[in-house]
């Protein structure tokens, strides 16, 4: 908020800690709510044990391109121009950048966004299987199976009829929605920003 009222002050240290604190609890979101990825063991950080991805590399690249993509997002909260204390409208950033910075922000935005559903969708299937795994060991009195996960669909008709629950093969239902229903869902959802983004446009007379 400070960097969008004020963007005059892009060099001031109050700017600076603004910018830098918003992008680290953006990123502490990341890795310890949406991901769960460290935990603490013998009062040590470490990547939790249940994982899909069999190297960790995968997860420690993700971070370290989702911490500098960050800070690139952070920026696009920059307005381009701004009216200074004369009313004299100005540029935010000068030369080549404002050229290069847009296109380059948005283009980072959509590989961040990509990374980080990775590990979003990773986690919310483990902690999926995780907690059906418990409550299947609870019904079998502490009975604990090989339990292998498999990859999951967005319908499944009938579900497959088998005294183990976790039996190979098995599928969550993720919606009772059919195909159809769910293209017309997103259909509608994109018609609707698009007519949003188009009235912002026409509004701020960049058409």
């Amino acid at each position: 908020m400070f960097g969008v009222f004020n963007p005059d002050q892009k060099k001031s240290v109050l700017w600076l800690t603004s910018f830098v604190g918003a992008t680290l609890y953006q990123l502490w979101w990341d890795i310890f709510m949406d991901w769960c990825l460290l935990v603490r063991v013998d009062e040590r950080w470490k990547l939790r044990s249940t994982r899909l991805y069999t190297k960790t590399s995968v997860y420690w690249i993700i971070c370290g391109a989702n911490l500098v993509l960050r800070f690139c997002w952070t920026l696009s909260f920059v307005p381009p121009r701004y009216l200074n204390a004369s009313g004299v409208l100005k540029e935010s950033f000068s030369g080549d950048v404002k050229n290069i910075l847009g296109p380059f922000i948005a283009s980072a935005e959509i590989v961040r966004r990509a990374l980080w559903g990775l590990l979003r969708f990773e986690w919310e299937a483990t902690k999926r299987y995780s907690d059906r795994k418990s409550s299947f060991d609870e019904s079998q009195d502490g009975l604990r199976n090989e339990i292998e996960l498999t990859p999951m669909k967005i319908k499944q008709d009938e579900y497959r009829k088998s005294s183990n629950a976790f039996s190979v093969g098995h599928s969550w239902k993720m919606s009772s929605m059919n195909e159809v229903q769910i293209i017309g869902e997103l259909g509608v959802y994109a018609t609707a920003f698009w007519l949003i983004g188009t009235l912002a446009a026409a509004h701020r007379g960049t058409l």
